[in-house]
């Protein structure tokens, strides 16, 4: 036989959830398709640690993305017994909103990422880049985003279509990327 050696790195992938095909309408009501897509749920990752977390109906929920030739899409609904969000612009990671950074490759690989943020501020919603890989941060005006607040139900519903230009190199031909949420 042959011995083969190596060296280098190894980056375990922890989970990993396929991401459908799937083309969805931005208007903060959840598509049915997008309901039905390969989800994250925020429950699975055990208890938040939040000071004073009530439990699920304090902060729980799901989260979808899905793709098309033009766009990576996110899909959300969130429990959350109060919205709060102060900020606007840049700042709204100080209150209620949905941050994801998305880069190539397994978790650990990419040296540097995108990171987006959606919120429904005063003004209504918003997106907000923080970090592009090769592009300039600020408004992500390019991002369509809705975000609607039920008052009634307790939900947030976010939905943000995402051009690949904005969290490039990423590619719809990409066959793996890494992608990570903050609610």
């Amino acid at each position: 036989g042959q011995v083969l050696t190596d060296s280098g790195e190894i980056n375990p992938i922890p989970a990993t959830n396929p991401v459908d095909h799937l083309t969805i309408s931005v208007d903060g009501t959840l598509d049915e398709a997008a309901a039905t897509a390969s989800t994250v749920s925020l429950g699975d990752t055990g208890p938040a640690d939040i000071p004073d977390w009530g439990g699920e109906s304090d902060l729980s929920g799901d989260l979808a993305f899905t793709w098309d030739d033009d766009n990576l899409y996110v899909s959300a609904v969130i429990t959350d017994d109060a919205q709060v969000q102060p900020a606007s612009g840049g700042s709204i990671w100080q209150g209620d909103s949905l941050q994801i950074a998305v880069a190539d490759g397994a978790p650990g690989d990419a040296a540097a990422w995108n990171e987006l943020g959606f919120a429904l501020t005063a003004s209504g919603p918003e997106a907000w880049q923080w970090q592009s890989v090769g592009g300039a941060a600020g408004p992500a005006s390019d991002v369509q985003v809705e975000v609607v607040r039920d008052e009634t139900a307790k939900t947030t519903t976010y939905e943000a279509a995402i051009p690949w230009a904005s969290v490039a190199p990423s590619t719809p031909d990409e066959r793996l990327l890494s992608i990570s949420a903050v609610v």
